[in-house]
């Protein structure tokens, strides 16, 4: 007989930081794994979203949730 198995549902922190200059734009992307929503949601809400102008280079951080 098939036993049915409960696929676990994961969930992924993205960071997405971006660099601006007059001359190129710059992006990179972290992906971090967990679990639950709720152990996400907890990281996420450590870190404030961030964008600091320098004037010649912008720097924005952006970070969000999303079921896997």
């Amino acid at each position: 007989s098939l036993r049915r198995v409960d696929v676990m549902k994961t969930f992924l922190l993205i960071t997405t930081v971006m660099f601006t200059t007059p001359e190129k734009d710059f992006s990179g992307v972290i992906v971090e794994e967990f679990i639950d929503k709720t152990q996400c949601t907890i990281r996420l809400d450590k870190h404030q979203d961030i964008v600091v102008d320098f004037g010649m280079m912008k720097v924005e951080i952006k970070r969000k949730c999303e079921e896997k």
